[in-house]
């Protein structure tokens, strides 16, 4: 085995490229010996572009031990080979954890990567089903698999709030059990964990589990130094409309949790303006718009500009230069805005994206607003990064894929009727 780096070019891609003499040969034995020993993987395996950058993580996140890494396939495959046919986990059978809304994918940092939220205090180790626990584990590693797949990033971000955690919420054998599926069944997938709420309990929890942890894992770590927001470490790599309120940002979606979603009745026109601006916000990290948003760099800045006057109100940053094209075309759409009020800002984003869609007219009743609630996949983030370098690249417009259905919310009274 040798040692190394993480073996990726500067976009985050695994690549034999990326790898040294010592790192390539050590692939090469790898591969030899998954042949010896006949190892095949499954069609629904967690494939990168291609089968050498799956094999990368995989030997990467051992540290180039072939050992481990041989172990880590093995354990991957089958658990993946269990996910097909009649024995495929489903939104359904993670229900009951999915009502607690204690995780969702929500808002994506800087460069575009997504961002599983998870709410610690909204778990109670005293009540729960630890094979449902597996297969809600289970269910929102897929749904990351699908969104990394859909917006062509290799990662995802994860913020693990524990504000409010108590002693019952305390469960070491899910935080294994999850760390464990993490690590060595989608090996280099999360880019950061940040952890929110950092107490004795948590420091206590960590010294418990470091040595079933693999070093590489734990790196990932990112503490959170004050209690309450603001949190410097979030604010390094997120935009302020990314996150939540309750994170030091200003989106307000939180309020649209999944056991919120199911109760919303009435028509779109039947909403309030602040729910009217949630809803049309969020409809902008989904297909259609997103892709309408990503192909048309005007329609972003403007649509960017809005959300930063609603955030931070007159634009008070510093100006960028003249060459920095995508930052300068942004920073001009949100100045052109001053002494816009906030809540015609609003406003205005409603309208703008109300004229790109059917989706929001006045008489669309609650059903049809449900595909943008928070427990449903995002596609990407238009204003990002990224895709202001795709739109410089002509890629901005995502390539055809398979459709990937968002889960089904289920009410309680359809869930009861299920369980019957």
């Amino acid at each position: 085995a040798t040692g190394g780096g993480a073996a990726k070019l500067p976009d985050g891609r695994f690549a034999v490229s990326a790898l040294t003499a010592d790192q390539r040969a050590a692939l090469d034995a790898f591969k030899l010996r998954m042949a010896n020993e006949a190892v095949e993987l499954p069609d629904n395996f967690d494939w990168d572009d291609d089968h050498d950058a799956t094999l990368i993580r995989f030997v990467s996140g051992a540290k180039f031990d072939l050992d481990v890494a041989l172990r880590m396939v093995k354990g991957a495959a089958e658990h993946f080979r269990a996910q097909r046919g009649e024995t495929v986990v489903t939104a359904w059978h993670a229900r009951n954890e999915r009502r607690l809304g204690k995780a969702f994918f929500h808002g994506f940092d800087r460069m575009g990567r997504p961002t599983l939220v998870l709410h610690g205090a909204r778990h109670n180790a005293t009540k729960r089903d630890m094979a449902e626990i597996q297969d809600f584990i289970k269910l929102f590693f897929f749904r990351g698999l699908e969104l990394l797949r859909v917006t062509k990033h290799h990662q995802f971000n994860l913020i693990l709030d524990r504000r409010c955690f108590t002693r019952d919420k305390f469960d070491l054998e899910l935080t294994r059990s999850t760390l464990f599926a993490m690590q060595d069944f989608y090996p280099e997938r999360i880019n950061k964990i940040f952890v929110l709420g950092v107490d004795w309990l948590f420091h206590t929890l960590i010294a418990v589990v470091r040595p079933f942890i693999a070093p590489r894992t734990m790196d990932k770590l990112v503490l959170a130094q004050s209690y309450d927001p603001p949190y410097a470490e979030l604010n390094e790599c997120y935009d302020k409309h990314q996150l939540f309120v309750s994170h030091g940002g200003t989106s307000v979606v939180d309020e649209f949790a999944a056991e919120n979603i199911v109760e919303l009745r009435g028509t779109f026109a039947e909403l309030d303006a602040d729910m009217q601006y949630v809803v049309c916000v969020r409809a902008t990290h989904y297909a259609p718009l997103y892709d309408t948003i990503a192909a048309d760099a005007a329609l972003a800045d403007e649509l960017y500009a809005l959300q930063q006057q609603v955030a931070e109100g007159d634009n008070a940053t510093s100006q960028p230069w003249a060459v920095q094209y995508a930052a300068r075309a942004k920073w001009d759409a949100w100045a052109a805005l001053k002494g816009t009020s906030r809540d015609d800002a609003k406003r205005r984003l409603v309208q703008r994206v109300r004229a790109l869609t059917d989706d929001f007219a006045s008489d669309h009743d609650a059903d049809a607003l449900k595909r943008y609630a928070l427990d449903a996949t995002p596609v990407g983030n238009a204003y990002s990064a990224a895709a202001d370098r795709a739109r410089a690249d002509g890629t901005a417009t995502r390539a055809p894929t398979a459709p990937f259905e968002p889960p089904v919310l289920i009410t309680a009274a359809a869930a009861a009727a299920a369980d019957a």
